[in-house]
Parts: C-alpha cells; structure tokens; sequence
C-alpha cells in the first residue's frame, strides 16, 4: 500500500518524467532510454535528475526502487 506521500509525489510526475522512470525500472542506460523516447540523451540525463530530486533519491537504483514500490514499471 502506498503512502499518502508516495501518492502526492507520483501524482505530481509528468507523462514525461513516468516514462523515463518506467524505463529506468527496466535497467536501460539513458542513451537506450533516449533512443526509445526519441530524446537527447542530456535531456534523459536532465529528467533523471529532475526525478532524483522530486523522489529524494540520490541514485538510479532509487529510482528503480521507486517505480517498483509504485507500479510505475509498466512489466
């Protein structure tokens, strides 16, 4: 079960930002993730570390944890 504060921080997320999150969860680099997104892979850089900051996190396993404690990974 999510926290109230889990709740309020994935509903302030971008369509943007939950993509680039899911495949994060997926373990693709961010040059696979800009691929995939049809982005610049500085762009990638700059939403991972738009969503450390929004999340608390300070990694990408951070990240990862927190799509998956969320049902954000899409598998």
């Amino acid at each position: 079960m999510l926290t109230r504060s889990e709740r309020v921080l994935t509903a302030t997320l971008s369509a943007r930002e939950r993509d680039v999150l899911r495949l994060i969860a997926q373990d693709l680099t961010y040059a696979q993730i800009a691929n995939e997104l049809h982005l610049g892979f500085d762009t990638v850089k700059a939403y991972a570390n738009r969503l450390r900051a929004k999340l608390g996190t300070q990694t990408k396993v951070g990240l990862a944890l927190f799509a998956v404690r969320n049902k954000l990974t899409g598998v």
